[in-house]
């Protein structure tokens, strides 16, 4: 993976992260979150989104459930933490702090 592909991949984690923080009972389907990351500007094939779905539960940051045809992100305190800053996860990009 490119340097840029990395940084570009930090950032989506990120912002799947701070997505699942903001909605209700902190999980949301890959079809939402691939709306969502398109109109935050970091959109990315569906396929990509799954790829990151998988790698936040792997690194027990959010637990994917399947459901159906379809996977859930939940997001764990783990990934919460991350999310806010409270703690750092290599492969995820840190939150600004500019408001």
């Amino acid at each position: 993976m490119t340097a840029l592909a990395e940084i570009n991949a930090a950032v989506r984690r990120l912002t799947i992260l701070r997505c699942l923080a903001e909605m209700p009972g902190a999980k949301a389907n890959a079809a939402v979150l691939d709306i969502t990351l398109d109109a935050m500007g970091c959109g990315a094939a569906r396929a990509v989104i799954e790829a990151d779905l998988a790698w936040l539960h792997n690194e027990g940051l959010a637990r994917v459930e399947a459901v159906g045809p379809v996977n859930v992100a939940i997001l764990t305190q783990a990934g919460l933490d991350t999310a806010t800053g409270e703690r750092r996860h290599e492969g995820v990009a840190r939150p600004s702090l500019r408001p």
